[in-house]
């Protein structure tokens, strides 16, 4: 989906961007981490085509795409209604745009607000309008760069379902965030970036095998919550999560499994990729 090869961007004369590649499948979710000016927005403003590489190249092979820059800013006139019908026809759609519409803003807990103008919007506010003119089109391709940056917990959440929902689709996902936790649950592959460069490659199997524990969570139920008596879990809204040892993950789960419970997402419990975050950038 996106081929990042020997990638160089200079901004007078500094290397913003200095020899970085890598490649983010169809399907998958991908992370960017980094502290800030490590050059991820750069990198994703490149793969966007808002600028032009030094040296390298970029190649994107999907013709649908979703965008949410880091600090999204829109003509402050328009209505959240408007914002996202001028989205839709950007992209050439026109069936049922009333519907779109009204479902796209539901998703992002905007309902109650389509006809209001976004100067009169919050931070979050805008940062939700943002995602969802992202998403209305229904995009193969959705670059979002910090996502979750002026979202209160329950903002946060909604991001982390949308992404949930989004690789459910099929959809692919390359993003930005500072929140290493929602990293963690969310991303297939991580890539640290420190000055420019690519430090560290991450696969959700190494991050597992760095924690000494995992959180294997499944969907709540009676059935499921009278099974795991003795075990050390956590509930959630619709899941709950159990713990266990990393080098126990394959069995445990094979034997919910024969339970009749299957494993929606394993992560690992104690802050593996925060530590390997911090030793990367350090």
């Amino acid at each position: 989906m996106i081929k990042i090869d020997s990638l160089v961007k200079r901004i007078k004369k500094k290397a913003a961007v200095d020899g970085i590649s890598f490649e983010v499948k169809e399907g998958e979710i991908f992370a960017l981490l980094g502290l800030n000016g490590a050059g991820k927005s750069t990198t994703i403003k490149t793969i966007m085509g808002f600028i032009r590489p030094t040296l390298g190249s970029v190649t994107v092979s999907s013709r649908n795409t979703g965008y949410l820059p880091e600090n999204p800013y829109y003509y402050d006139y328009l209505t959240l209604k408007e914002l996202l019908a001028f989205s839709l026809s950007s992209s050439d759609i026109k069936d049922n745009a009333k519907e779109r519409i009204s479902r796209m803003a539901e998703k992002v807990g905007m309902a109650e607000s389509l006809d209001r103008q976004l100067r009169t919007f919050s931070k979050g506010m805008v940062q939700r309008s943002g995602i969802a003119a992202a998403l209305i089109h229904e995009p193969e391709l959705v670059i979002l760069d910090e996502p979750m940056s002026g979202l209160d917990p329950l903002g946060r959440r909604m991001v982390f379902d949308l992404i949930t929902e989004l690789k459910g689709k099929g959809a692919t996902v390359l993003f930005c965030s500072h929140i290493l936790s929602d990293v963690e649950r969310l991303c297939d592959t991580a890539a640290i970036m420190n000055k420019g460069k690519i430090v560290r490659m991450l696969t959700k199997e190494e991050l597992l095998l760095a924690s000494e524990q995992a959180e294997v969570v499944f969907e709540k139920s009676e059935s499921l919550r009278a099974s795991l008596s003795g075990m050390k879990t956590a509930e959630y809204d619709k899941t709950i999560g159990v713990f266990t040892d990393s080098h126990d993950i394959v069995s445990f789960i094979e034997s919910m499994k024969n339970k009749g419970f299957g494993a929606v997402t394993v992560k690992s419990a104690d802050n593996a990729l925060e530590r390997i975050f911090e030793e990367a950038v350090r």
